[in-house]
């Protein structure tokens, strides 16, 4: 089944997602656990 992608430019991202510190410490979360291979990026 397909799913529709959204391509969002900078000024959209900044609109829409907040850069504070738990923002900031989930994007960490997120690298370390694909560091880790505890999750699975498909391709």
């Amino acid at each position: 089944m397909a799913h529709p992608v959204t391509l969002l430019g900078e000024a959209q991202l900044r609109a829409l997602v907040p850069l504070d510190l738990a923002a900031i410490d989930q994007v960490e979360a997120a690298f370390a656990s694909l560091a880790t291979d505890a999750v699975a990026m498909p391709p």
